[in-house]
């Protein structure tokens, strides 16, 4: 635990610099990699010759609330989502699937794949969650890819072959699985099992078409994990902004 999360990082960080032999470094940091330049920032501030944070975090909302942080993230998704589904009820011929009921079909459509996985050619299942990982992760493209969302969708109905039926690659869980643990480490999240339960129920009454995977995926409601690991944040005691850097 000590060696996962972002305190340790930047010292890694520092120790190319030194390998280097450079006095201070030029940082640019995009989405979480901002979180990475405050808590290098912190620990180092007399290293950084220069730092660009683009989509900068709030490094203590990110660190110590982070069910509030995330929850606006998760339901402009959901909301996004929810939009395109409401365009297929009211455009049901270019839309092709859900014959004018989408929402329900998408969520009848989940269910039917976690009891009866599609296997791929890769020789792996696609679920319910592969449907909805992979909307989500293309639902951002804008207005023009919806047409193709829904022959897309109207094919895993189906069982033919959709790239919303392709399992995400193992880079992405190679992804996934690094991000979760250094969440783990890095955020401070309820102790109590109680707390945990209802802040999820909470949150995910917010997300309407996505709430199931939310629920299952990673991110806030993911870190029942962290809660099951028994994670603390390993920061050494690093708050950007506040308190001391170890």
């Amino acid at each position: 635990m000590p060696f996962i999360g972002t305190a340790s990082n930047t010292k890694n960080i520092d120790l190319l610099r030194q390998a280097l032999d450079e006095e201070t470094l030029s940082f640019y940091g995009r989405s979480f990699g901002s979180y990475i330049g405050t808590v290098y920032a912190t620990q180092f501030p007399r290293r950084v010759r220069a730092m660009v944070l683009d989509g900068a975090y709030d490094p203590r909302r990110y660190a110590d609330v982070p069910y509030a942080y995330d929850a606006g993230q998760f339901v402009a998704l959901d909301t996004a989502v929810g939009r395109f589904l409401d365009w297929c009820a009211q455009n049901a011929t270019a839309c092709g699937f859900g014959e004018g009921w989408p929402r329900q079909a998408f969520e009848q459509l989940k269910r039917s794949l976690d009891a009866d996985p599609v296997i791929t050619a890769s020789g792996r299942p696609a679920t319910g969650y592969t449907l909805a990982y992979r909307l989500m992760f293309n639902i951002n493209a804008g207005k023009e890819i919806w047409p193709y969302l829904g022959q897309a969708l109207r094919a895993a109905q189906a069982h033919q072959g959709s790239f919303l039926l392709s399992p995400p690659s193992l880079g992405s869980f190679d992804f996934l699985n690094v991000n979760l643990a250094v969440e783990c480490a890095d955020r401070v999240y309820p102790a109590s099992h109680l707390l945990l339960g209802t802040l999820v129920s909470a949150h995910v009454a917010e997300w309407p078409a996505l709430r199931r995977d939310h629920r299952a995926g990673s991110g806030t409601p993911g870190v029942g994990a962290a809660r099951r690991w028994g994670a603390s944040p390993a920061t050494g005691g690093c708050r950007p902004g506040g308190g001391r850097c170890r």
